[in-house]
């Protein structure tokens, strides 16, 4: 028996084949990583350009990034078009992650210039701790996050408070450490020298407690319009509490 002719081009002897279209080999694709999860804001917000097929290490950051876990708080509160100050902005990427989701338009401010700072965003720099060089009523917000607790002294912190009121046209947002117990306030002051040691800033870890925070707020002519007290899962895996205030002239 004769076997089969293997290689016999298109349109050989007999006519046999004419007029086939040649097949391109099948190519296999190359297996991707599956999604941690479905599409979200969350993701689209936190990793825009990598279409949610994401690593580990960032899908988890995605869930308990601050800018999400914090985030989402505050921007409740905000609304599109506002112009904020972000007081005490570190890297910027919580302003960065506001303004994707509530479009306000935030400039950055801080004493320390991160080298990881968000360069898109405008920056001043802020050589007196005490002052911001920008006229009376310049912002409609004033955001500061777990800044006062970096004052070295209490009696120094209303000075900082002060100084937002008279920039803020409508309202002050802040976000601090409310240890209520000495077991938090140990938790507290580790993570917080844990997490500034690289920056290089100061932790004096002048901590208050949620109430005593409203205390001083009401003594510098603001009134509490929201309180909200809960505990982080990231970073610090909800070993001492924060709470969110939303302040406005009294």
């Amino acid at each position: 028996m004769r076997g089969p002719r293997l290689g016999r081009p298109p349109g050989g002897a007999g006519g046999r084949g004419r007029g086939r279209e040649q097949i391109p080999p099948r190519r296999v694709a190359t297996p991707r990583r599956p999604p941690l999860g479905p599409p979200s804001p969350v993701y689209g917000d936190l990793v825009p350009d990598e279409r949610h097929e994401i690593s580990l290490p960032r899908s988890i950051g995605a869930v308990f990034l601050r800018e999400n876990e914090e985030g989402r708080r505050i921007a409740s509160h905000l609304r599109a078009g506002q112009t904020l100050l972000d007081l005490g902005a570190g890297t910027g990427l919580m302003s960065r992650w506001l303004a994707r989701r509530t479009g306000v338009r935030p400039t950055l401010c801080d004493v320390v210039e991160y080298p990881n700072r968000v360069r898109s965003l405008p920056f001043i720099p802020q050589d007196d701790p005490f002052r911001v060089p920008v006229d009376d009523a310049s912002f409609d917000v004033v955001l500061m996050m777990f800044v006062l607790h970096h004052v070295e002294r209490y009696e120094d912190q209303g000075r900082v408070i002060d100084e937002a009121r008279r920039i803020a046209r409508e309202r002050v947002i802040v976000a601090e450490d409310t240890p209520a117990s000495r077991l938090d306030r140990a938790f507290n002051a580790a993570w917080d020298r844990l997490l500034n040691v690289r920056h290089g800033v100061p932790t004096p870890c002048t901590f208050r407690s949620a109430d005593a925070w409203a205390e001083e707020f009401a003594a510098r002519g603001l009134r509490v319009v929201h309180r909200e007290t809960y505990r982080p899962t990231w970073p610090t895996l909800r070993t001492y509490p924060h709470t969110l205030y939303v302040l406005e002239p009294a």
